[in-house]
C-alpha cells in the first residue's frame, strides 16, 4: 500500500503542468490618458543657409503658439526649404517634418505662412536654402501670465488643451473670482489703427472694479507693442461698466487687431511660363497657367494671406498640362 501511494504521488508530480513563463513588460507601453499634459508649443528658428552659406534675415515673423496635450514624445522639428529672389523674398516654401523617431502630433500649418513674411537682403538671389524650426514646450500650468494672456487673446486652436488654457486664464482673471456682470461693453475703434503686414496685434488691459462697477487703475498687462492699439484698449476698458456692489481686483479685457494683408507678387506673364517645346497653343497658355499655378502657401486669415499669393513655376510637358490646355480651349 505504501509503495502504491508513493507511485501515485510520483505520477501526479510528473503529470502536473509547468508554471506559465514570466512575460517581460513591453518596451514601449501605450501611454494612458493621464500621461497627456496640456502644453504651449513654440517653434524657434535656427540658422538659414543657402548654397552652404549662412544668410541673415532683415525681418522675421514668429509662428503662432500652438496649444496641445502631449505625452512624453516631443513634437517634430520642421525643416523649411526655399529659394530667395532678387528682392530677398523667400519663394517655393516647403516644410518637411523630421522623421525617424516617435513624436506627438502638433499642427504646423503656420510655419510656412509665418516664414513667407521673412525678408532677406536684396540683390542676393539664391537657391538650395533651408532652415529648421525646433519646437519648445512648456506646461500650461507653469506658463507665465503674459504667455497665457497672449495665447488666449490670439484665439488658440487645439484639442481639450485649449479649454485647459482658458481654465488657467479664469484662475488668473479677477483673482480667480467670477467677474461682475457687464452692463456696457466698450470696444476699441480699430478703423484707423496701424496694422503690421501679416502680423496680428493684441493688447490685454488689467484693472480693478470698484463698488460702483467702474474700472479703476487700468494698465497694460501685455501687448504686441502697438502703442495706438494699447491706447484704444485702455480707453475701451475705462468706458466699460459692470454691475455694482461686488468689487474685484486684477480683472482683464483683451483687444485683438487683425493683420494688414500681404501684398501679392505680380502675376507672371504667360510667355514666361511657356516651355520652348510646349504642345499647348499660345492662345491657351494663359488660361492653362492660371489653372496650374500652385500656391506657395495656403491662404491664412491669421496672416492676411489671400488666394492671390501664388508661386510661378514653369509647367512641363505632362498629361495634366495638356489636359488643362485642352479643357480651357
Amino acid at each position: 500500500m505504501i509503495m502504491l501511494a508513493a507511485a501515485v504521488m510520483a505520477q501526479a508530480v510528473v503529470s502536473s503542468p509547468p508554471p506559465p513563463p514570466t512575460l517581460a513588460p513591453p518596451s514601449n507601453p501605450v501611454p494612458s490618458v493621464s500621461t497627456y499634459v496640456p502644453q504651449l508649443i513654440d517653434y524657434e528658428a535656427g540658422e538659414a543657409r543657402c548654397d552652404g552659406r549662412a544668410v541673415t534675415p532683415l525681418t522675421t515673423a514668429r509662428p503662432l503658439t500652438q496649444v496641445r496635450s502631449l505625452n512624453s514624445n516631443a513634437p517634430r522639428a520642421m525643416t523649411v526649404r526655399f529659394s530667395l529672389d532678387a528682392d530677398g523674398r523667400p519663394l517655393g516654401i516647403v516644410a518637411v517634418p523630421e522623421t525617424g523617431r516617435a513624436f506627438s502630433f502638433v499642427p504646423t500649418d503656420d510655419i510656412a505662412p509665418a516664414f513667407s513674411l521673412w525678408r532677406f537682403p536684396a540683390g542676393r538671389a539664391a537657391t538650395g536654402c533651408e532652415m529648421t524650426f525646433t519646437p519648445r514646450t512648456q506646461p500650461v500650468a507653469q506658463a507665465a501670465e503674459a504667455d497665457i494672456f497672449r495665447v488666449a487673446t490670439l484665439r488658440p486652436r487645439g484639442d481639450s488643451a485649449a479649454a485647459r488654457l482658458l481654465g488657467q486664464l479664469r484662475r488668473i482673471d479677477c483673482g480667480g473670482k467670477r467677474p461682475p456682470q457687464i452692463l456696457v461693453r466698450a470696444y476699441p475703434d480699430k478703423r484707423d489703427l496701424p496694422r503690421r503686414v501679416g502680423e496680428p496685434g493684441y493688447s490685454v488691459v488689467r484693472f480693478d472694479i470698484d463698488a460702483a462697477g467702474v474700472p479703476v487703475r487700468p494698465e497694460i498687462a501685455t501687448s504686441s507693442g502697438n502703442g495706438a492699439l494699447d491706447a484704444a484698449a485702455l480707453d475701451a476698458a475705462a468706458r466699460t461698466r459692470y454691475a455694482g456692489g461686488d468689487p474685484r481686483q486684477g480683472c482683464t479685457l483683451p483687444a485683438l487687431l487683425g493683420p494688414d494683408n500681404v501684398p501679392a507678387r505680380a502675376s507672371p506673364q504667360a510667355r514666361d511660363l511657356r516651355p520652348v517645346d510646349a504642345p499647348v497653343p499660345s492662345r491657351c497658355m494663359a488660361a492653362a497657367a492660371c489653372i496650374l499655378l500652385p500656391r506657395s502657401i495656403p491662404p491664412s486669415r491669421d496672416r492676411g494671406l489671400g488666394d492671390r499669393l501664388l508661386r510661378p513655376r514653369p509647367v512641363g510637358r505632362d498629361r495634366q498640362f495638356q489636359g488643362a490646355g485642352e479643357r480651357t480651349c
